[in-house]
């Protein structure tokens, strides 16, 4: 097997991580969030041209001022919960390619 080339966490400590069936997450401990492996539905929200799958931790972006502070993965989508206060949960998958919806 090949390594994970993980020079894109610039040197971050890992302080999660949650697998989907072929996705995986990683949350930095400042909160920055990568995401890499099948991005199909979105669940990675990876903004990739013409790409759907990315083998190396990508950071997702698109957060604005949000911390990510919990992770999750599923079959086909991810969950995140965020702050700043009120705390909410965002569902990335099967809601549209790359696009975070908010659940509160």
């Amino acid at each position: 097997a090949t390594p994970i080339d993980d020079s894109n966490l610039g040197g971050r400590v890992i302080s999660q991580i949650a697998v989907g069936s072929l996705h995986s997450l990683l949350l930095a401990d400042d909160g920055a969030l990568f995401a890499f492996g099948d991005n199909n539905f979105g669940q990675g929200a990876l903004a990739v041209d013409g790409e759907v799958s990315v083998a190396s931790p990508s950071n997702v972006r698109g957060l604005g001022d949000q911390v990510v502070t919990q992770i999750a993965g599923g079959q086909l989508h991810s969950l995140l919960i965020v702050i700043p206060e009120p705390t909410s949960m965002s569902l990335l998958g099967l809601g549209g390619l790359a696009v975070l919806r908010r659940i509160r």
